[in-house]
């Protein structure tokens, strides 16, 4: 009888003690998680990273599109202005200039690094676009003088675009001639921009569910400089 009971209240406490190790395991993934999404990291990136230091490249070539323009741009089409590589950068300035990949998929992160505003208006990422000649989608901007300085998600349709469907003012925040790096993640009807792994502004519109393309725009007086692009999977 003692040996059953005994038996009885190892098993039970067994079981506390494995429910107990589920429940700190799932806090912590779940804390881990909230931590990515806070830094506008995804998972891939992270096994990415965690793969490249221990060298293992082959983690890191899952990605739907990269460019570090250390070459040409036969990945790219150019719709207005004229763009180019300079020094290991993508180059454009003066007008209106529009750059674009193929990209068609639903949702992705968009990460850019080292991007210099060295003078003009701003520059913006254009998403979940088609009918490149006359837009159809979305762009997250970067527009120094609108209401003294602002982050801005815009819709587009048939070369048009509407106001703001979300809008960060940040008048005191001036990119011009300093390197930032950007990324965008484009899920479901929600978008969500992130500039040096700091979310800047997210917003929602739920017109577009997929593009055929991703791309990049200045406008007016603008002069850009971009190092690198990434476009990476959610998950």
């Amino acid at each position: 009888m003692i040996f059953m009971e005994w038996r009885k209240r190892t098993h039970i406490e067994a079981g506390q003690g494995l429910v107990e190790y589920v429940l700190l395991i799932f806090a912590v993934l779940t804390t881990v998680l909230l931590s990515l999404k806070a830094t506008g990291t995804t998972l891939n990136q992270m096994f990415c990273e965690i793969g490249g230091a221990l060298g293992g490249d082959q983690f890191c070539n899952s990605s739907y599109f990269s460019d570090s323009f250390d070459g040409d741009l036969n990945d790219w089409f150019i719709t207005h202005g004229d763009w180019g590589i300079a020094d290991g950068f993508l180059h454009t300035e003066d007008g209106e200039s529009r750059i674009f990949t193929d990209l068609p998929f639903s949702d992705y992160m968009i990460n850019l690094s080292g991007i210099t505003l060295n003078e003009g208006d701003g520059f913006g990422i254009i998403f979940r676009a088609s009918d490149e000649s006359n837009l159809d989608g979305y762009t997250f901007q970067y527009d120094p003088g609108y209401a003294g300085g602002s982050f801005i998600l815009r819709k587009w349709e048939n070369g048009n675009e509407y106001a703001p469907f979300a809008r960060n003012d940040v008048a005191d925040f001036d990119w011009h001639n300093t390197s930032h790096d950007v990324q965008l993640q484009v899920e479901g009807n929600t978008f969500s921009a992130y500039v040096d792994g700091s979310l800047v502004l997210q917003g929602s519109d739920p017109t577009y569910s997929q593009g055929d393309s991703a791309g990049l725009r200045i406008w007016d007086s603008s002069d850009l400089d971009v190092d690198s692009v990434s476009v990476d999977p959610l998950d």
